[in-house]
């Protein structure tokens, strides 16, 4: 199971998407029996677009990853399922849907290969998602991914940070009102992000800020749910960075930093540090979310994830087939991007 299938993430997305949006999402949980063995939970929800019925992970867009809970051992059995015969039940069972989008799936989670990555057609996500593993202590674990170089440059990084601002503190956000002055930093600089940047603001949808709040509120005394770091300075909150958390997985949701303060590289700071406290607190499973940024690269290994298409009717058919085009277009736009980018970084260099 993914970090975002925890009881305290759930209820709250659940809650405050009815709430806020009214939205005709039809949340549809399945359960898998063989005999008196339950070896499968789907968390599934419905919607309705252009009159194609499609069938989807339970959860907001911006959740970096999907999977069903399957009972470990499954595998082992002689007569293990064959997942594109338990889709089609599933839809002859609810009697309404076109298509099943399973998307951002990956193939192994925990060295437990995901069955419902080899149904139906098979897309390569636009993005990929980074991963860590971490076997020791966070110091070794940096001192393995990050060159001496990289580590003695933020290190100056945060020197400079400090002289020009005081003393610099990155810890979690442990108390409601904490969590809420959090979050309206966020909100404040994601938008100024959005407006200066174009970065896109996932919280601009009340839905989602309301969410991302309560699941915030739910982990305060647990383990699992949603933790939020911030980065303060005389009690104003210069960044945020905020992980689903779940057993020893932690998953990187979304972050914010004060646009002023970009040349001292406050937003890999507080990810340094947030690591650090996460790593500490036992969390060994680490994911950086989706997109090939560079400060991804030096903490994890690249993985790709897929989307899985499964048409049951002749529209479902036609809903595949642009899911399909539309897919292919996003890698290809991808691919040119960075392939500009590429282009950029050696005419600065070596163009004269």
């Amino acid at each position: 199971m993914s970090p975002y299938q925890n009881s305290s993430w759930i209820s709250a997305w659940y809650n405050k998407t009815n709430n806020n949006l009214n939205s005709e999402m039809q949340v549809f949980v399945v359960e898998g029996w063989q005999g008196d063995d339950l070896v499968f939970i789907l968390p599934l929800q419905i919607s309705n677009k252009l009159g194609i019925t499609i069938c989807k992970w339970f959860g907001p867009k911006f959740q970096n990853w999907n999977s069903g809970i399957f009972k470990r051992n499954w595998q082992e059995k002689k007569d293990k399922l064959n997942f594109s015969d338990v889709l089609s039940r599933i839809a002859e069972i609810h009697g309404n849907i076109d298509i099943f989008q399973l998307e951002k799936q990956r193939p192994q989670i925990d060295k437990f290969a995901n069955p419902l990555t080899d149904v139906g057609c098979r897309i390569l996500h636009a993005d990929p998602i980074y991963i860590a593993e971490i076997a020791g202590s966070f110091k070794n674990w940096e001192e393995n991914r990050r060159s001496k170089n990289s580590r003695k440059r933020l290190a100056r990084k945060r020197n400079a940070l400090q002289k020009a601002v005081g003393s610099i503190t990155v810890q979690r956000a442990m108390s409601r009102p904490e969590v809420d002055n959090a979050f309206d930093t966020l909100f404040a600089q994601r938008e100024r992000a959005r407006k200066t940047r174009a970065l896109p603001n996932p919280v601009s949808d009340v839905a989602n800020l309301s969410a991302l709040k309560q699941a915030a509120f739910n982990g305060l005394n647990s383990r699992n749910g949603l933790r939020v770091y911030t980065m303060t300075t005389s009690a104003k909150v210069l960044a945020v960075s905020c992980f689903i958390t779940h057993d020893e997985h932690a998953s990187a949701v979304i972050s914010s930093m004060n646009e002023n303060l970009a040349k001292f590289s406050v937003g890999r700071l507080i990810e340094r540090d947030a690591l650090e406290h996460l790593t500490i607190d036992g969390f060994r499973a680490l994911d950086f979310g989706l997109g090939d940024d560079r400060y991804k690269q030096e903490w994890a290994v690249k993985e790709q994830v897929y989307d899985n298409l499964v048409a049951i009717t002749r529209f479902g058919k036609l809903a595949l087939y642009t899911l399909f085009i539309i897919g292919t277009c996003k890698r290809l736009l991808k691919s040119l991007t960075a392939s500009k980018k590429i282009i950029r970084s050696i005419k600065s260099r070596y163009w004269f």
